[in-house]
């Protein structure tokens, strides 16, 4: 669970693999829903913590957390254009359907204070924009794992899941280039 709780705070700031490859590795070999529940939880928090820095930092220091960004693998500036477009036409709405853009968190928590968005309903927000994603793909890792799939060995397990992760990085980053 520290592996998850990390991973989710580093993905808000710096990583480029998202939380849900280890909640999804976590929810195919864990078979409490309970413990899955958990880890999401944890992930949740992690990833938040990560955007409320984020969020502090950008406040006072805009342009050098463009620039640490830029750094990142599949970040480009027409991202920043996407964010900000996406929080002045929806609000806190962009927030929540950011995953479906493939537009990292951590771009909304950079540009979230300069769009006007307090740093309460960000915190909120985040939180249950969070949740939604990364419920989703755990559950659907759980439920192809211990339901559909239940009878494969885990190595097959493990080789589909791993498949399915680098087909999902092959095209975001046939989109998004590193």
């Amino acid at each position: 669970m520290v592996i998850i709780f990390v991973w989710a705070f580093l993905e808000a700031i710096i990583f480029f693999i998202i939380p849900d490859v280890a909640l999804t590795y976590y929810a195919m070999k864990q078979k409490s829903k309970f413990k899955i529940l958990l880890a999401n939880i944890i992930a949740i928090t992690g990833a938040v913590i990560g955007g409320v820095i984020v969020y502090i930092i950008s406040i006072q220091h805009l342009t050098f957390l463009e620039s640490v960004m830029l750094k990142i693998p599949g970040i480009h500036e027409y991202m920043f254009e996407h964010v900000m477009t996406s929080l002045e036409d929806k609000g806190v709405l962009g927030l929540i359907e950011a995953p479906l853009f493939g537009v990292p968190y951590k771009l909304y928590a950079m540009l979230s204070y300069q769009q006007g968005i307090s740093f309460f309903t960000f915190v909120v927000i985040s939180f249950f924009a969070r949740l939604l994603r990364f419920i989703l793909t755990s559950y659907i890792a759980y439920f192809l794992s211990h339901i559909i799939f239940k009878n494969l060995n885990q190595y097959l397990k493990v080789s589909m899941w791993l498949i399915v992760w680098i087909i999902v990085y092959i095209i975001y980053f046939s989109i998004h280039s590193i």
